[in-house]
C-alpha cells in the first residue's frame, strides 16, 4: 500500500493536485482513500459533486473513538474513498489535535490495514508545521512526502520549514520524494530567457533550491485555465480535461510518485532561516556549507548509549553475574557513601529535572522521585478555607497530574502531603468545585463554551459564596481560550468577586498571598498583640498527624493560634499576629513561599526537624517547649503518649525483624536523603531505621566507582549504569519495598516489588505506629513477587471453571 502526503503552503494548490492524484490513481483501477487534513475541509469536494461531507471532528463517536467507517468515509466519483478531518471555527481551538485524532479514528476502523487499499493520499495543511498538522509523519503513517511550492519566496519558505518536520520524523522511515513545482507565473520561464532578472528565473529557483535541501523538483505543472473551469464545475482536471496540459502532467507525475522508493531517497538537509533568506536574494545560486544530517531518534526514544551498553552487557555472558554490590556495616555505610556524595557534582537535576514519563527523556528510566511535579505545582494549590465557588477550566489528565491536597480524585503520584485519613475537601465547608472537563473535541473546537457554561452555574450557585475562583491549565492557554476576556464579562454580571490564576500562562495567583498581603494593611492586623506560650503551625500538612501534635503542644501548654498551609482561612490570618512564634515545617518546597509571605515580620521563627517517628516527635517537642520554657512538660507529654503505645510498638517492630527497602537514587538523591530537612522535609532515613528495617541504596553511576569495604551488614549499596542493570537488580534483591512517587510504579510491579513512599509515613506518636504498621504490611505483601511477570499462573479456584479469554 502507497502512503502518500502532499504537503504546502496554504492556497498553493495542494487539494488540487492531492485529489487529481486522487482520481488518477483511480482511473488506473487502484483502490483510493483521499483524507483531507485541512481545517477548511475543501480537499475532497471536486470528487463529491461540490458537497461537503461529514468531517471527523463532528462525529459523535469522535471522542471515545466509537466511529464507524459508515459514518465518516464518502464515495467520491471514481470510486474514492473520502475522508475530511475538518477543524474548529477560525480563530479558536485547535485543528492539529483534529488531524491527530482523525487519524486514530481510521486506524481504530481498520482503514490503515495493509490491503485496505493500494494509494493513501493525506492532504495537510503546511503553514504551520506542528505537532497536530504533522500527525501523519509523527505517527508513523506517511511513507513518501511531496511538498507542493511555486517559485514565490514564501511558498519556499514554507517548503524549507515542512523539510524540517521531515527531518525530524526521518527516522519513522519517512522519504522526502521531491518538490512539485505549481508556477504561478506563466511568463516567468520566457522572462528568464530574454534576461530577466534573478528571481523571475522560476525553474530554475526551484530546481536550485530543491538541490541545496537534498531533493529533486518532482515536476513543473504549468498555469492552465483548464483547472479554473474544472473547479467550477467541481471535478478534477483528468476528468473534466484529461488532454490538457495540466492533466497530462498530473498522469507523469503520479506515475512517477509511485516509482520512487522512499528507503532510497536523502534525508533532507533544511537551510536555516538566515541561510534561507541570504541564499533567495540571489535565486539560491552558490554553495552552503554543508552539515552532517543525523536522523532524529524515533519518538519516545530513551538514552540511547545507555540502551546500547546494556545491549552489550545482555550479549556478554561473563557480565550478566557480575553486578556491583557492596555490604557493608551501616556506619561505615554511611561515612562512605556522605564522602562520595560530596565528591559528587551538584548537578541540581530535582530543582528543575523531568516531568514524569516524559517522552524523549533520557534519565525517565531510573527517576524514582517527583521532584520537578512537586516543585512547580505546591504553591498552586495553596486554598481557601471559605464558601467559594471553584472553577477549574482544564482536562482531568492535567488534574490528576496535579498535586492536590486529599481532594479524593486519583493521582499519577505518592504525593508527601497526602495523609492518610478521611477524605478532606479541596474546598472549605460550603464550597463547590466544578471542573469543564476539556475533551479531543474541546481542544479541536475551543473550550470557551464550556468556560462560559461553568460560569452561568457559579452564578445561580454563588448565593453565600465569598468568591468565584478560576484557574486554568495549560491546554486552554495552548489552544487560545480567551479566559481573560470571559471572565471580565462575566464580572459585570455580578457583585461577587471573580478571581483569576493561571500559572501556564504566567497570571498565578497565590490565595493566601493575596488575602495575607489585604488582611496585613489593616489597623486591626497591626494593633494585635502576641499572646504568651502560642505559635503557628505553617506548612504541617492536615491530618491525623497535625491533629495529634496540636494535642501535645495544648498538653504542653502550647497554644495554636493558626495553621497555615495548605489551608487557610481569613480568620486564621487574622489571628496569625496573636502567636509569639511562627513554627515552620521543614520542606525545601515551601522555602520560597516562606520567604514571600513571612520574611521581615517581627514574630519569631522555629524550623526544628519534621516530628517523623518517636525520637524525632520528641526531639521536635522538646525544642519547642525549650523555647518556651517549657521543655519539662514537653517530655513529660511525650512520655504519657508514648507510653500508650510501646507495646503495639515492639510488636509492629518484630513484625518488620529481617525485612529491607531500597532507595533508587543519583547522586543529589542520595544527598537529600541524608539530609533530614532536605528529603520532602522527611527524616525518612532514620525512621525508617528506628522502625527496625534495612535500607538499600541502587546508586547511578556516572563515573568511576566508589570503594566501599567489603563486609556483611543490614544495609548495603549497589551501582548501575544501564536500565538492563537496574532492572536485575530490582529483580534480584532481597529487598521487601521500593520507594517511589510514582503511582502504580510498572518498573517495580514487573520486578516483583511493591512500592512505599513519603505518603505512607505519618508525623506524631501515633502516626508513627501507623506508619510501621502500613510499611510491615507492605513489605509482607507478595502479590508481585508471585504473579508477577515470569511467575506460574494463579490457579482456578476449586469446583470452579477456568473462564474462557
Amino acid at each position: 500500500m502507497q502512503k502518500i502526503v502532499i504537503f504546502g503552503k496554504g492556497g498553493i494548490g495542494k487539494s488540487t493536485i492531492a485529489s487529481n492524484l486522487a482520481a488518477t490513481y483511480a482511473l488506473q483501477g487502484l483502490r483510493v482513500l483521499l483524507v483531507g487534513c485541512d481545517p477548511k475541509h475543501d480537499t475532497t469536494v471536486s470528487l463529491t459533486e461540490g458537497r461537503p461531507i461529514q468531517t471527523a471532528v463532528d462525529l459523535p463517536g469522535f471522542m471515545d473513538l466509537r466511529a464507524t467507517r459508515d459514518q465518516f468515509v464518502a464515495k467520491g466519483r471514481l470510486g474514492v474513498d473520502c475522508v475530511e478531518s475538518g477543524g474548529p471555527e477560525p480563530g479558536i481551538g485547535c485543528a492539529g489535535r483534529g488531524i491527530s485524532r482523525t487519524i486514530e479514528i481510521l486506524e481504530n476502523c481498520g482503514l490503515m490495514k495493509e490491503g485496505t487499499y493500494d494509494v493513501m493520499l493525506f492532504d495537510v495543511l503546511g503553514d504551520v508545521v506542528c505537532g497536530g498538522f504533522a500527525a501523519p509523519l509523527r505517527m508513523g503513517f506517511a511513507e513518501k512526502v511531496c511538498i507542493v511550492a511555486s517559485e514565490e519566496l514564501m511558498a519556499l519558505y514554507a517548503a524549507n520549514n515542512i523539510a524540517r518536520a521531515i527531518l525530524n520524523y526521518s527516522s519513522n522511515d519517512i522519504g522526502l520524494c521531491g518538490v512539485i513545482a505549481n508556477l504561478k507565473d506563466p511568463a516567468a520561464p520566457e522572462a528568464a530567457k530574454a534576461g530577466g532578472a534573478a528571481h523571475m528565473d522560476a525553474r530554475g529557483t526551484m530546481q536550485r533550491f530543491a538541490g541545496m535541501i537534498g531533493t529533486q523538483v518532482l515536476d513543473f505543472l504549468p498555469r492552465d485555465l483548464a483547472v479554473r473551469e474544472a473547479e467550477f464545475q467541481r471535478k478534477t482536471i483528468v476528468e473534466f480535461a484529461p488532454k490538457a496540459p495540466f492533466a497530462l502532467r498530473m498522469r507523469s507525475l503520479a506515475a512517477k510518485i509511485l516509482k520512487i522508493d522512499p528507503a532510497k531517497v536523502h534525508v533532507p538537509d533544511p537551510l536555516g532561516d538566515e541561510e534561507f533568506h541570504d541564499l533567495s536574494r540571489t535565486g539560491f545560486r552558490g554553495t552552503r556549507a554543508r552539515r552532517v544530517v543525523v536522523a532524529a531518534p524515533p519518538s519516545g526514544a530513551m538514552d540511547l548509549a545507555a540502551a546500547a551498553d546494556a545491549a552489550r552487557r545482555q550479549a556478554d555472558p561473563r557480565r550478566r553475574s557480575q553486578l556491583p554490590r557492596a555490604d557493608v556495616p551501616d556506619e561505615q555505610l554511611e561515612k562512605a557513601m556522605e564522602a562520595w556524595v560530596k565528591a559528587a557534582p551538584d548537578k541540581g537535576q530535582w530543582k528543575d529535572g523531568p516531568h514524569a514519563m516524559q517522552w524523549g527523556d533520557p534519565v525517565q528510566w531510573r527517576n524514582f522521585f517527583a521532584d520537578r511535579e512537586t516543585a512547580r505545582n505546591y504553591d498552586q494549590h495553596v486554598y481557601l478555607d471559605a464558601p467559594i465557588v471553584g472553577i477549574a477550566h482544564e482536562d482531568l489528565e492535567c488534574h490528576y497530574a496535579t498535586p492536590f491536597f486529599n481532594d479524593g480524585f486519583m493521582t499519577y503520584h505518592n504525593f508527601k502531603w497526602v495523609q492518610r485519613r478521611e477524605r478532606d475537601d479541596r474546598f472549605g465547608e460550603g464550597c463547590i468545585g466544578l471542573t469543564t472537563d476539556i475533551q479531543d473535541a474541546d481542544v479541536v473546537h475551543g473550550g470557551s463554551k464550556k468556560l462560559k457554561e461553568a460560569l452561568d452555574l457559579a452564578l445561580k450557585s454563588s448565593e453565600g459564596k465569598a468568591a468565584i475562583l478560576v484557574t486554568t491549565t495549560c491546554v486552554p492557554t495552548v489552544i487560545g481560550d480567551d479566559a481573560v476576556g470571559i471572565i471580565e464579562q462575566y464580572r459585570k454580571k455580578t457583585k461577587l468577586p471573580i478571581l483569576f490564576s493561571s500559572p501556564a500562562s504566567g497570571q498565578e495567583l497565590n490565595l493566601l498571598e493575596f488575602f495575607f498581603k489585604q488582611v496585613r494593611e489593616t489597623p486591626e492586623f497591626k494593633a494585635v498583640k502576641p499572646e504568651e506560650r502560642s505559635l503557628n503551625l505553617i506548612g504541617f500538612p492536615p491530618g491525623f498527624g497535625r491533629d495529634e501534635l496540636t494535642s501535645l503542644l495544648g498538653r504542653t501548654g502550647i497554644q495554636v493560634q493558626s495553621m497555615i498551609l495548605p489551608r487557610f482561612s481569613v480568620k486564621e490570618i487574622r489571628d496569625f499576629g496573636k502567636a509569639a512564634l511562627n513554627l515552620f515545617y521543614p520542606d525545601p518546597s515551601l522555602r520560597a513561599i516562606y520567604k514571600k509571605l513571612f520574611e521581615g515580620m517581627e514574630i519569631r521563627t522555629l524550623t526544628p526537624v519534621a516530628p517523623f517517628g518517636l525520637e524525632n516527635t520528641r526531639r521536635w517537642l522538646c525544642e519547642v517547649g525549650k523555647h518556651f520554657g517549657a521543655e519539662e512538660l514537653a517530655l513529660r507529654a511525650w512520655d504519657d503518649a508514648a507510653r500508650g503505645v510501646s507495646e503495639e510498638w515492639d510488636r509492629a517492630r518484630e513484625r518488620v525483624a529481617g525485612r529491607k527497602v531500597a532507595f533508587v537514587a543519583d547522586a543529589e538523591h542520595v544527598r537529600r536523603l541524608a539530609d533530614p530537612s532536605g528529603a520532602s522535609g522527611i527524616p525518612i532515613v532514620s525512621f525508617l531505621k528506628e522502625m527496625g528495617l534495612g535500607v538499600d541504596y541502587l546508586v547511578f553511576l556516572e563515573g568511576k566507582e566508589p570503594e566501599l569495604p567489603k563486609t556483611d551488614g543490614r544495609h548495603s549499596a549497589r551501582w548501575f549504569r544501564t536500565p538492563g542493570e537496574l532492572d536485575r537488580l530490582l529483580r534480584e534483591g532481597d529487598f521487601d519495598a521500593v520507594y517511589s512517587e510514582y503511582f502504580f510504579d510498572q518498573r517495580l510491579t514487573r520486578a516483583g516489588k511493591p512500592q512505599f513512599s513519603a505518603a505512607d509515613m505519618e508525623m506524631g506518636i501515633h502516626g508513627a505506629l501507623r506508619s510501621l504498621e502500613r510499611l510491615g504490611n507492605i513489605c509482607h505483601w507478595k502479590f508481585y513477587g508471585r504473579r508477577g511477570p515470569g511467575r506460574a499462573a494463579v490457579p482456578p479456584a476449586k469446583g470452579r471453571a477456568r473462564r474462557k479469554a
